[in-house]
C-alpha cells in the first residue's frame, strides 16, 4: 500500500471523531437552554444543601455518607464542580441561584464523550471497516431513548456511570488484544507493560463507575461477552481476568440495598412474581428500542400494575422468542452478542431486586443507557457490509430517529412543557400531581417580584385577579394532597401543601404535615425550618428550636433557619445565643434586614441592662 492510501485510511479512521460530536451538539446542543424540573433536580441540584453553598465540608460529606438512599460521591463530586464554578466564577443567575444552563452543558459534554468511545470500541470490535463503528455510535447517541439521560440534569449519574464503563471496556479490550497479541523478544516487556496499564486503568474506571451509579455493576458481565462471545478467548482464561471484580460488584450491591432496604418500599414483589415484572420489562424495553413512539419520564409500569394485567404473562415470552430467533441464525454470534450486551446492563433495574424507584414504575428510559452499546453493535455488524438497500433503509430509519430525538427532546424544554406531557400517558404519577401543585401554587401568590421556583422553573407570572388566584390556591391543595394519596412518602408534597395551610394560619395541620416530610426526609432542611416556623406560632420555642437546629445540622448556610434559631431563642430569653445567630446570618449575608435590626435591639436591651 502506497504512502498516500496509508495517509487517506488514517484520516478516514479520524474523521468520524469530528462528525460523530457535531451531530451530538446539532441534536442535544439546545438543551443547555433549558431549565431545571420539579423532577429530582431540586433533590439532587438546585435544592441540595451540599451545594448550596458547595464547600470543601460538603464534599467530604458526599464521599462520606450516603444522600437519600444513594451513594454516588463522584457524581456529587462533578456537580460541586459545577456548582463552584456557577457559584464563584459564573455571572449570577437571577440573585444566588444555581445556573442550569453549566448543568446541562455538562450532562451534553459527556454524552458527546460517550458516543466518541463506543465508536472507539466498536473500531477494536469490527476492524475491517471505519464507517460502520461510525454509524453505531451515531446509533447509540441518537435514539430518543437517550433523550432523558441527556436532557435532565438528575440522570448526570446515569451519562456519567456510563463514561467510566465505556471507558473500562475500551482499555480492557487494548489489555485483551495485547495479552492474546505475540510480540519479539525484544517488545514482548513493553507490551506486558502496555497489557498491565490497560488493566488496571480498566479496573480503575469500574470503580469510578461504581461510585457514579451503583447499576455499573454488570460491567464484569459486559466484558465476559466482548470477550468470551465476541472474541472468542476461552472462559477460564476470561474468569482468571475479571472474576476477581465481581466480588467488587456484589459488595456494592449489599451496600446499595442497605441504603435501599425492602422496609422502605411500599410494595416488596414476591419473589415468585419476580420473573414476570423483570420479563415484562425487558418486553417494553424491545418495543421502545424498534418503536419509541411514545416516550415519558414515568410510565407508572409499577409491579402491581404489571401483575394485574392478564396480558403480562404472555406477552413476558417475547424476548425469550426474540433470542430464540437470533439463536437459530448463521451469524447467532453477533446477534447472542449484542443481545447479552443489551440485558446485561439492565440486569440491576429489572426487579430480580426490588429498588424503590418501583414505587412509581420498574422501567425507564435512562436505565438503557449504557445498554445501547448492544444495539449499536448491532448497527455496526449490519452496515460492515453495506448494499443499496441497508444504506436506503438506514438514511430512512437515521432521519426518522433525529426527528423523533428532536420532537422529545422539546418536551424537556421546561418544567410546563414536561409536566404536561407526562400527564397526557400518566396522570397518576404522584410526581406530576407534586408538580401541578407547584405550578399552581406560585399562581396563587400575589403578584411582585417572581419567586424561587417561578425563577428556577420559568413559570408565568400570578393573576391580578384575587378570585383566579383563590381558584389556584384550591387547585394546588388539590394536586398536592392528590399526590400524597398516590404515594404517602412523597415528603416534598407533604412540606409543601404545609406552606399552603400556613398562608391560611393554619399553624397545627401545617405541622403535621411538616413533621411527616422530616419523618421521612431528615436531610430535606426545609421542612425541618418550615416545621420550627410553625411550632412558633404555636408557642412552642422548644420545639421550634430543635426543629431549626436539625435543618442547620444538614444545611449550616441557611441564613433563613439562622434567622429564625435566633428569633426563638429571643422568646426563651437566652440573648447570647440569639446573638450569636444573628451575627452568623450576617455573616452569610451582610444585607439581611431582620438579622441586623434584632442585632440591634438586643445590643441596645444589653448596653440599657448595664447602665442600670
Amino acid at each position: 500500500m502506497r504512502l498516500g492510501e496509508k495517509s487517506k485510511q488514517r484520516i478516514l479512521a479520524w474523521l468520524p471523531l469530528g462528525v460523530i460530536p457535531l451531530v451530538v451538539l446539532f441534536l442535544f446542543g439546545r438543551a443547555v437552554g433549558y431549565q431545571f424540573t420539579t423532577f429530582d433536580d431540586g433533590i439532587h441540584v438546585f435544592d441540595n444543601p451540599l451545594l448550596h453553598p458547595p464547600s470543601w465540608a460538603h464534599f467530604i460529606q458526599a464521599w462520606c455518607h450516603p444522600f437519600l438512599g444513594l451513594y454516588i460521591p463522584v457524581t456529587y463530586s462533578l456537580w460541586s464542580l459545577v456548582a463552584a464554578i456557577s457559584t464563584f466564577w459564573v455571572p449570577p443567575f437571577h440573585g444566588e441561584l444555581l445556573h442550569p444552563a453549566l448543568f446541562h452543558g455538562v450532562n451534553v459534554s459527556l454524552h458527546a464523550v460517550n458516543a466518541i468511545l463506543v465508536y472507539v470500541i466498536l473500531r477494536h470490535l469490527i476492524a475491517n471497516s471505519t464507517w460502520a463503528p461510525a454509524l453505531g455510535a451515531l446509533f447509540f447517541a441518537c435514539h430518543p431513548l437517550q433523550v432523558e439521560s441527556v436532557a435532565w440534569c438528575s440522570a448526570l449519574k446515569d451519562v456519567l456511570a456510563g463514561t467510566f464503563s465505556l471507558v473500562g471496556i475500551w482499555q480492557y479490550l487494548i489489555f485483551s488484544e495485547l495479552s492474546e497479541s505475540h510480540a519479539s523478544e525484544g517488545s514482548e516487556k513493553a507490551r506486558v507493560g502496555r497489557a498491565n496499564n490497560a488493566y488496571w486503568l480498566s479496573f480503575l474506571a469500574f470503580c469510578f463507575a461504581l461510585l457514579s451509579k451503583p447499576a455499573a455493576v454488570t460491567l464484569p458481565l459486559l466484558l465476559a461477552v466482548l470477550e468470551i462471545g465476541w472474541r472468542k478467548v476461552p472462559w477460564r482464561v476470561s474468569l482468571r481476568r475479571w472474576g476477581w471484580w465481581c466480588g467488587l460488584a456484589v459488595l456494592v450491591v449489599g451496600v446499595t440495598k442497605t441504603q435501599q432496604p425492602n422496609g422502605v418500599i411500599p410494595f416488596v414483589t414476591p419473589v415468585l412474581s419476580r420473573f414476570w415484572v423483570a420479563a415484562d420489562a425487558l418486553t417494553f424495553y424491545l418495543s421502545k428500542l424498534f418503536f419509541p413512539l411514545v416516550l415519558t419520564l414515568n410510565y407508572g409500569r409499577s409491579p402491581q400494575y404489571v401483575l394485574s394485567r392478564p396480558e403480562t404473562y404472555w406477552l413476558a415470552l417475547i424476548p425469550f422468542l426474540f433470542i430464540l430467533i437470533l439463536g437459530r441464525r448463521r451469524d447467532r454470534r453477533v446477534w447472542l452478542a449484542a443481545s447479552l450486551l443489551f440485558l446485561c446492563s439492565l440486569l440491576p433495574v429489572l426487579g430480580w431486586i426490588p429498588f424503590y424507584y418501583q414505587t412509581y414504575s420498574t422501567v425507564a428510559d435512562r436505565f438503557v443507557y449504557l445498554g445501547m452499546l448492544g444495539p449499536a453493535l448491532a448497527i455496526s455488524w449490519i452496515f460492515a457490509r453495506p448494499t443499496r438497500v441497508k444504506i436506503l433503509i438506514g438514511v430512512v430509519c437515521f432521519s426518522w430517529l433525529g426527528a423523533k430525538t428532536l420532537v422529545q427532546l422539546h418536551y424537556w424544554e421546561n418544567n410546563q412543557s414536561l409536566v404536561e406531557h407526562i400527564a397526557v400517558w400518566n396522570h397518576e404519577d404522584p410526581d406530576i400531581q407534586y408538580s401541578l401543585g407547584v405550578m399552581a401554587a406560585e399562581a396563587s401568590q400575589p403578584p411582585g417580584p417572581p419567586s424561587y421556583y417561578g425563577i428556577l422553573l420559568r413559570l408565568p407570572p400570578p393573576s391580578s385577579d384575587p378570585r383566579e388566584r383563590a381558584k389556584k390556591y384550591d387547585e394546588a391543595i388539590y394536586h398536592y394532597e392528590q399526590a400524597l394519596r398516590l404515594n404517602p412518602r412523597h415528603a416534598p408534597a407533604h412540606n409543601n401543601l404545609g406552606l399552603l395551610l400556613c398562608q391560611h394560619g393554619l399553624w397545627s395541620d401545617a405541622a403535621k404535615h411538616f413533621r411527616a416530610a422530616v419523618e421521612l426526609e431528615p436531610r430535606l432542611a426545609q421542612a425541618s425550618n418550615n416545621l420550627g416556623v410553625a411550632l412558633a406560632h404555636q408557642a412552642d420555642y422548644d420545639g421550634a428550636i430543635a426543629s431549626f437546629k436539625n435543618a442547620l445540622h444538614y444545611f449550616p448556610q441557611d441564613e433563613s433557619a439562622h434567622v429564625n434559631l435566633g428569633l426563638a431563642l429571643s422568646q426563651k430569653r437566652n440573648w447570647d445565643g440569639a446573638s450569636a445567630e444573628f451575627i452568623h446570618t450576617l455573616r452569610i449575608n451582610p444585607a439581611n434586614a431582620v438579622a441586623r435590626v434584632k442585632l440591634a435591639e438586643l445590643e441596645a436591651t444589653q448596653r440599657g441592662k448595664k447602665i442600670k
